[in-house]
């Protein structure tokens, strides 16, 4: 076992309804959708083994939400255009840059089905298309 973060999508209306039904918040929702979102025409991008970007989502997390994770094995956050943007900078040139990538096992570009550098940004690039598109929700999500 190791860490597996990905970036996924799912329409709106789908995550809406699911949180309204189970009464919690979107966040806490997202990875309780359909089965079929999790399949890879919904994927956006995988990480194998990147600790670095988990701590960097965790601390997202506690900004986002003014709360702990419930679980320190699992992360799920719902990113806006903002977080997206954050997230390719400090990709390209922060704590997240090919540099800090010792460990770093692989990433898979689902879209290309294909394995890309770590730091690679189209991933990003249509996760922000997705979100200017206002149909889907981004969110990163892990579990060790």
């Amino acid at each position: 076992m190791g860490l597996d973060s990905y970036l996924r999508k799912v329409p709106k209306k789908e995550l809406d309804v699911n949180a309204k039904v189970r009464g919690v918040p979107l966040h806490r929702a997202a990875h309780m959708v359909k089965y079929v979102y999790h399949r890879q025409e919904y994927e956006l991008a995988y990480w194998r083994g990147h600790r670095d970007l988990n701590r960097w989502m965790g601390e997202l997390y506690r900004y986002k939400y003014l709360e702990e994770p419930e679980h320190t094995a699992f992360l799920c956050v719902i990113l806006d255009e903002e977080d997206i943007l954050s997230l390719k900078m400090e990709m390209t040139f922060g704590s997240l840059a090919p540099a800090s990538m010792e460990g770093v096992l692989w990433v898979y570009d689902a879209v290309e089905d294909q394995m890309v550098p770590p730091n690679d940004t189209p991933p990003l690039d249509r996760a922000l298309r997705i979100i200017r598109n206002n149909r889907s929700y981004v969110y990163y999500i892990s579990s060790w």
